[in-house]
C-alpha cells in the first residue's frame, strides 16, 4: 500500500501558458462533456498551478513534474498570454476563436525562448515558497518501439529519438536554473505498450517501465530520509568517463541482421554550432535512397553512411534512433566530430541497444 495520497493534479498545462498572463475565457462556453476536461482546460486559461501548488504546500512530501505536454505547443493569445494547444482545446471548439492567433510549436526557437523564460520564473516561484526541494522531474525518454518490438513512426511531426533531444534541451535548462530532483530511466529500457488503455504512442509505457519508476522512486525516498537526497539518477561530470570525439572516436559493432538500435550519451561541447557524424557501415543499402531513414551517404569512403546530430554548447544527453529498411543491416556505428579541433567536443556515458525482439534491451 502507498504511504502517499494524492493531495493535487494538473494536466494539460505548459509552463508557458502557466507563467502568462490570465486568458479570460470559460471552459464550459464550449463543448467538452467532461468534468475532468473542462477543468483541466479552466485551469489553463487560469493558469491554476501556481495556487494548487500554493494550496498544498505544506502538506506535499513531493511534487512530480512531467514535461509530456509541452509537446503541445502554446498559442499566443495576445502579449504575455498563451494557451496549451491541447486536445481539450480542440475538441471544445473553443480554439475557432482563436483561429488568427499563431502557434508556437514545441522545440522551435521561439518555443525555446519562452520556456527558458518560464523556467526562470518558475524557480524563483518555488525558492521563494520552499517547493524547490519538493519537486521531482521525470525524465523519461520517448520510447523507440513497443513491446512487441515493432519501431513506432512520427508522432507530434516528431521521431522518438528527435522528441527525446529536445526534451534533452529544455530538461538543461531545468538544471541550469534549479536544484531538484530528477527520475531518470536510459532509453534503452522504455518499450511502449500496444494494449496501453491510451493507446500506441512512445510515452505510453508498458508496465516494466512504471514498476522501474516506482523503484527509482523508493530510492529517492531513501535518500531523503537519510539526507542523501541530490539530483536522483543523474551522472555527474565528474563520474564519466569521457573520450574526445576527434582523438578517440567510438566505434560500436551491432550484431549481424540487426535493422533497429538506439544510441544514447552524454557529450559536452566546447561552443555552439558544433556537429557530430554518426557513421553508419551498411550492408545491403548500394544504390537505395535513406534520405526518409534521416540516412546519408558520404562521397568520403571513411564515413559511408551517415547522419548529422548537431549539438548544444555545454554537457547534456543526445539520443539518435535507426529503423533501416527490409535487407539494409548494419556492422558498425562511429561517433566522430566533424570539422572541430581535438578537445572541442567530448563524449561519455556511451549505450547502444538493439530492437527489443532481439532481446538486447
Amino acid at each position: 500500500m502507498s504511504l502517499h495520497r494524492l493531495l493535487g493534479y494538473t494536466a494539460r498545462q505548459s509552463l508557458i501558458s502557466a507563467v502568462g498572463d490570465v486568458y479570460p475565457a470559460s471552459a464550459q462556453q464550449g463543448t467538452l462533456e467532461s468534468r475532468f476536461q473542462i477543468r483541466n482546460l479552466q485551469g489553463d486559461f487560469d493558469g491554476s498551478i501556481f495556487r494548487t501548488l500554493l494550496d498544498v504546500a505544506d502538506q506535499a512530501d513531493y511534487i512530480f513534474w512531467d514535461l509530456t505536454d509541452e509537446r503541445l505547443g502554446v498559442i499566443k493569445v495576445a502579449e504575455n498570454t498563451y494557451v496549451t494547444r491541447s486536445v481539450e482545446l480542440i475538441q471544445s471548439g473553443l480554439i475557432e476563436n482563436l483561429e488568427k492567433a499563431a502557434w508556437i510549436q514545441f522545440g522551435t526557437e521561439e518555443h525555446y525562448e519562452l520556456w527558458q523564460e518560464s523556467v526562470r520564473q518558475f524557480a524563483e516561484f518555488t525558492r521563494a515558497h520552499g517547493l524547490q526541494s519538493k519537486l521531482v522531474l521525470f525524465n523519461l525518454p520517448w520510447s523507440m518501439w513497443d513491446d512487441e518490438g515493432t519501431p513506432l513512426k512520427k508522432i507530434w511531426d516528431l521521431f522518438p529519438d528527435e522528441a527525446n533531444n529536445v526534451l534533452a534541451r529544455y530538461v538543461a535548462v531545468v538544471r541550469q536554473h534549479m536544484d531538484v530532483n530528477y527520475l531518470d530511466i536510459p532509453w534503452a529500457q522504455v518499450a511502449a505498450s500496444k494494449t496501453h488503455k491510451w493507446g500506441v504512442a512512445p510515452y505510453h509505457y508498458e508496465d516494466h517501465v512504471y514498476e522501474v519508476v516506482a523503484d527509482k522512486f523508493k530510492i529517492l525516498e531513501t535518500a531523503k530520509s537519510s539526507g542523501r537526497e541530490g539530483q536522483g539518477g543523474v551522472v555527474s561530470t565528474s563520474d564519466l568517463a569521457w573520450r574526445d570525439a576527434v582523438a578517440d572516436p567510438p566505434t560500436f559493432s551491432i550484431p549481424p541482421d540487426t535493422s533497429a538500435f538506439g544510441l544514447q550519451f552524454d557529450a559536452r561541447s566546447a561552443g555552439s554550432a558544433v556537429r557530430l557524424i554518426l557513421s553508419l557501415e551498411l550492408e545491403g543499402a548500394d544504390g537505395l535512397h535513406l534520405y526518409k531513414h534521416r540516412i546519408t551517404k558520404s562521397v568520403m569512403a571513411d564515413i559511408g553512411h551517415f547522419r548529422y546530430l548537431n549539438l548544444d554548447g555545454g554537457q547534456r544527453t543526445y539520443f539518435a534512433g535507426f529503423d533501416l529498411p527490409e535487407g539494409v543491416s548494419c556492422k558498425s556505428l562511429t561517433v566522430k566530430g566533424w570539422q572541430i579541433g581535438k578537445g572541442n567536443v567530448e563524449l561519455g556515458n556511451m549505450s547502444l541497444f538493439t530492437n527489443a525482439k532481439k532481446g538486447a534491451r
